[in-house]
């Protein structure tokens, strides 16, 4: 309720001065003026928003798990209690355990450090050797298609003698069949001759000369009649009439018997001379036959012995090159497991690299900020803000 004195009367305007009696503020302004308090006040410090629990427990846990060593257990629990108040108000042990800390970060932080190193240095080696492993690739390779070129003119120079010795062999088959039909034909000649004279000494002769028995006589004209019947080349009008002229004896025998009989020994003389001429022309002509042979023959031994030469050449080369092969397919297995080998020291790299520096920003970071977070500077309250301007009525 208002005053009964103020029944009537409008209140103030706001920016004009109270009515008379209201209580003053010329101490107060006095006491500002001067730098002293009003009266009845002490000092705060100026009220500063911090992090709430859960960010300042998150924050000392980041801290605290990069702690190691054998005091990490008990700098982790002691040291969010030091860190949580201001550097001035810190005590020894307090100071102790956050200098504790700071040397288990650093040390962290050089851990860290040299595993960035580390990782950046198998990096760096693994492209070194990837550039020598495409080297050796290169060399192995370039070996690889010499030793094929090598290996393709020892397979062309071994079917060239294998073609020779073929050729040589043939021969030398052909040769030994051909001696092979002379013999055949010198011992066939030589069975002739020997029939022959077994038969002129034997069966002819007696008979022309007589003397023998009739059983004996008609034997012997009957051998006579069977060679002169497996015998080519005899007259038939010989063979005919020989039996009658046989089957007589010399003292009954006219001149046409006598004939016959002369003719016929005559017939076997011829035949037995020239079958021996034949023999005689055969073995020189064997002989002539055999020193070829034997010339084919050696020539053949030693297209042989070229060719297995060659075999041995060629074997040799293609052997190198499936060794080449070998080392440049091993080259190449070697520059792929290399090319992971330096994929993975470069992920290496780059998350040794990502975790430095999260570490820096993040751990190391709020610990440093922490380590040197000073008090705020002392405030009054009752300071005086700007002079109220004094409207007239």
């Amino acid at each position: 309720k208002r005053p009964a004195s103020a029944i009537g009367r409008a209140p103030p305007a706001k920016g004009r001065p109270p009515p008379e009696g209201a209580p003053a503020k010329e101490a107060t302004a006095e006491r500002a003026a001067s730098g002293l308090p009003a009266r009845g006040r002490q000092p705060k410090a100026a009220a500063k928003r911090g992090p709430n629990r859960q960010q300042q427990d998150r924050r000392f846990a980041e801290i605290t798990a990069e702690l190691s060593g054998p005091a990490a257990g008990m700098v982790a629990a002691m040291l969010p209690a030091a860190l949580g108040c201001y550097r001035e108000e810190r005590h020894g042990y307090m100071a102790s355990i956050v200098e504790m800390a700071e040397g288990m970060l650093q040390q962290r932080e050089a851990e860290l450090g040299k595993a960035v190193e580390e990782t950046k240095a198998a990096l760096a080696e693994a492209e070194a050797s990837e550039k020598q492993l495409e080297k050796s690739v290169a060399e192995a390779e370039s070996r690889a298609q010499a030793k094929d070129r090598e290996t393709h003119a020892k397979k062309l120079a071994l079917a060239d003698v294998a073609r020779g010795y073929k050729a040589l062999k043939e021969a030398v088959d052909a040769l030994d069949a051909k001696s092979a039909d002379m013999e055949q034909l010198a011992a066939s000649v030589q069975h002739d001759i020997s029939r022959l004279a077994a038969l002129e000494s034997s069966c002819v002769k007696p008979i022309i000369e007589g003397g023998q028995d009739e059983a004996a006589s008609k034997e012997a004209v009957e051998e006579v009649c069977k060679a002169l019947v497996e015998l080519e080349g005899f007259d038939p009008s010989l063979l005919a009439a020989f039996p009658e002229a046989a089957s007589k004896g010399p003292g009954q025998r006219g001149t046409f018997d006598v004939t016959i009989l002369t003719q016929l020994h005559g017939e076997f003389i011829k035949r037995i001379d020239a079958l021996q001429e034949q023999a005689n022309g055969g073995e020189a002509t064997r002989a002539e036959a055999a020193r070829a042979a034997e010339a084919e023959k050696a020539d053949a031994q030693a297209a042989r012995q070229r060719q297995l030469e060659a075999a041995r050449e060629y074997k040799a080369a293609k052997a190198a090159w499936d060794t080449e092969i070998a080392a440049g397919a091993a080259a190449r297995k070697a520059l792929k497991g290399n090319g992971a080998n330096r994929r993975k020291a470069s992920t290496e790299a780059h998350v040794a690299e990502q975790r430095l520096q999260s570490f820096r920003d993040g751990p190391l970071n709020e610990f440093l900020t922490l380590r040197d977070r000073a008090a705020p500077p002392l405030v009054d309250e009752a300071a005086p803000g700007p002079a109220e301007q004094v409207v007239e009525p």
